[in-house]
């Protein structure tokens, strides 16, 4: 698995050099990459000015987002499509393979079977520009109910309904995104993956729920990081993808109200030995333990 530090998903902000400083830091493997604005600094530099700072930390970009929203208008969408060609390949030069999205939990106007195809028909096409590059695109959903307050017309909020789109698009390099907390928090089963395998699963991200708030009221702000309370099996989780085969990123995230007081550097050491302590826990990282042992103490 590859420990990725991701500053959108932690709130983190500054000069790409502060980002892999945290990152080499605290042990993590892989970071995200902006990749607008790293295609915008090959645009006035050039490939190795652009890449210098990540080539000279010897360290890989895990993943990056999509450019665009999936639900956009058309001519958005198309746009969307040339800014995605053009960020591919440099995606490629910088060691990623990993694309990631979200859903909207619903839309005003599209029915769910129009929302559906529609998806199924862009996914289709974002799929195949990403193919030839050789990278992944894994799609996450938001499973709050707070999330899809005041939308007119529900769409995807669970992991079996987000399986069940990605296994009717049919592409090679389309997969889940599993993420434990909205997975927890839509009702799923963190323990059994919501039946996937593994070997479909594209990015992992780990958060934890308060002990206080009932899963059906929980919102955003209510995303602690991974193993802060423990009610979220995550070492389940990971000891399950490591037995299947998982080797993609794993990535921490909290809301930014979770971490306010803390400095940069105190969030992504909390972050990174939250994820060491549940691979311990899960029996797949270094000095691990059989998660079985962990159990019963």
């Amino acid at each position: 698995m590859q420990k990725t530090l991701s500053p959108s998903a932690l709130g983190l902000a500054g000069h790409e050099s502060e980002m892999l400083e945290l990152a080499l830091t605290f042990g993590f493997q892989a970071v995200e990459q902006d990749m607008a604005e790293f295609a915008g600094r090959v645009k006035l530099h050039d490939l190795a000015y652009a890449k210098r700072l990540l080539a000279s930390a010897r360290l890989p970009v895990g993943i990056f987002a999509l450019p665009f929203r999936l639900d956009v208008e058309e001519v958005q969408f198309r746009r969307g499509l040339e800014k995605l060609r053009e960020q591919g390949p440099l995606a490629v030069e910088v060691g990623c393979r990993t694309c990631v999205t979200t859903l909207a939990p619903g839309h005003e106007t599209r029915p769910y079977h129009e929302n559906f195809e529609l998806h199924r028909q862009r996914l289709t096409e974002v799929c195949g520009v990403l193919e030839p590059a050789g990278i992944r695109l894994g799609v996450g959903f938001r499973g709050t109910v707070s999330a899809r307050k005041g939308k007119a017309l529900e769409f995807i909020h669970s992991l079996d309904a987000l399986a069940t789109l990605a296994k009717m698009v049919g592409a090679p390099n389309l997969g889940p995104v599993f993420d434990v907390w909205e997975t927890f928090v839509s009702g799923g089963s963190v323990e059994e993956l919501g039946g996937l395998s593994p070997a479909e699963i594209v990015a992992v991200y780990l958060s934890d729920l308060p002990d206080e708030v009932d899963p059906a009221a929980a919102t955003e702000r209510d995303r602690l990081l991974p193993r802060s309370a423990g009610r979220i099996p995550s070492a389940a989780a990971l000891a399950g993808l490591a037995a299947g085969g998982y080797a993609g990123p794993v990535i921490p995230r909290a809301h930014p109200s979770q971490l306010r007081g803390l400095r940069r550097d105190q969030i992504a050491q909390r972050a990174a030995a939250a994820l060491d302590a549940l691979e311990r826990e899960a029996g797949v990282g270094p000095a691990a333990k059989p998660l079985a042992a962990t159990s019963t103490e």
